[in-house]
């Protein structure tokens, strides 16, 4: 699956473009605003469902579940550059300045 700025590829995992730990947020998505950022969201969990249905948890290959976990981690670190977007706009700052965080960063907060 190809989209503005982030390349996932269900069975081999994130694109050569994109840096391996996670999607890229470029310029583009910046300026796609919180859409981009959602649309973005709303791919990677598309991809989650799919591997999901097409896999069952009894039997479920290790590579799958690592790619699920993935999965996981990327969502969580775009709901959390959103929230970022959202802040910088309540304080009147540019959300394009938003971060897209590294994984151990996101996955550390708590819920």
């Amino acid at each position: 699956m190809a989209r503005d700025g982030i390349r996932w590829i269900p069975q081999i995992g994130l694109g050569a473009e994109a840096d391996r730990r996670g999607p890229l947020y470029t310029r583009a998505m910046a300026d796609q605003g919180d859409q981009g950022v959602l649309d973005e969201i709303h791919a990677l969990m598309e991809v989650e469902h799919d591997l999901l249905e097409h896999h069952p948890h009894l039997g479920r290959e290790p590579a799958i579940e690592e790619q699920l976990q993935e999965l996981d981690v990327e969502i969580d670190r775009l709901w959390d550059l959103l929230r970022q977007r959202r802040a910088l706009r309540r304080v009147g700052a540019d959300p394009a300045g938003a971060i897209l965080r590294p994984p151990g960063t996101v996955e550390g907060y708590q819920q």
